[in-house]
């Protein structure tokens, strides 16, 4: 019988199998900045999704596990008269982004859970911080001619791995929009925005980045909604509205700072072709 190496300090536990000592053998043996027991090295690592912590929720930035107190869970099969605990979900995402701010409650972040159904509903986030996490979630709209999801006036919201679908008539996926006098942002991370009759995102006035999503398949191909359109207000009156494509199976980079709205990478460069060929047909001919 082969015999197992001693355990050391590096490497405390015993995997049987392989007759030798690792720094994990599952992730209950990793925790605090590295969470996750990686199979192939048997060493702890930082996360990398969701499905890695048993909380539903990885943090990105820190590579760690959220802690389940912090997180208002949402499921299809829930109950809004529920306390929106993990094995007490709630059943709508507005009901559980109505709850951030309350008196006595401390939690910001919103996990919407993977279901085969979609989450049927506008979503409106109105002057608050929210952390809206949806890996696998779908969500799409209630009532033709409405937009599914919404931040307004002071908000401050992340959207990760959610997808935005169906809105109706001329409404748009994903709406921004805010007063001059209040600060609002918008941050969409692994979003897929498609099939919405209306635009994919329209943007006025908000601090607005997309990393790693996909705007494809909104609006008519022929008209100017199909991907990005966000607008500049003036002291007096809004400007002209533009509004830039972004291709279609290639993930979208775009950073508006408030107030200029400018679009980075293949935006940008789709808006500056556009541009270009207004120009070019506006300007007067020549004699030569």
């Amino acid at each position: 019988m082969r015999r197992a190496r001693p355990a050391t300090l590096e490497a405390p536990h015993c995997d049987l199998a392989a007759g030798r000592c690792v720094a994990c053998v599952d992730s209950t043996d990793c925790g605090g900045a590295t969470p996750v027991c990686e199979a192939m090295t048997a060493a702890c690592r930082a996360c990398r999704r969701d499905a890695e912590c048993a909380s539903e929720v990885c943090d990105d930035e820190l590579g760690t596990c959220v802690d389940p107190s912090k997180v208002i869970y949402v499921a299809t099969d829930g109950d809004d008269s529920r306390p929106c605990e993990q094995l007490k979900p709630c059943k709508t995402i507005q009901h559980a982004v109505d709850l951030v701010g309350k008196p006595g409650e401390t939690r910001t972040i919103v996990r919407a859970r993977a279901s085969d159904v979609a989450y049927q509903e506008h979503l409106a986030v109105i002057g608050k911080g929210v952390v809206i996490v949806g890996e696998g979630a779908t969500l799409r709209a209630r009532l033709t001619d409405t937009t599914v999801l919404s931040v307004q006036n002071g908000a401050d919201v992340t959207i990760d791995g959610l997808r935005v679908t169906a809105a109706g008539g001329a409404a748009p996926g994903v709406e921004c929009q805010a007063t001059p006098s209040l600060s609002t942002v918008l941050k969409l991370r692994r979003v897929t925005v498609a099939g919405n009759a209306g635009g994919g995102v329209s943007v006025s006035r908000c601090q607005f980045s997309i990393v790693n999503s996909f705007i494809v398949g909104n609006g008519n191909p022929d008209d100017d909604r199909a991907a990005i359109a966000y607008s500049i207000l003036g002291s007096c009156r809004p400007r002209r509205r533009r509004s830039a494509r972004v291709p279609r199976r290639r993930p979208a980079e775009a950073h508006g700072p408030d107030p200029d709205h400018r679009l980075a990478g293949v935006a940008a460069v789709a808006l500056a072709a556009a541009r270009a060929a207004a120009a070019s047909a506006t300007s007067p001919a020549s004699d030569a």
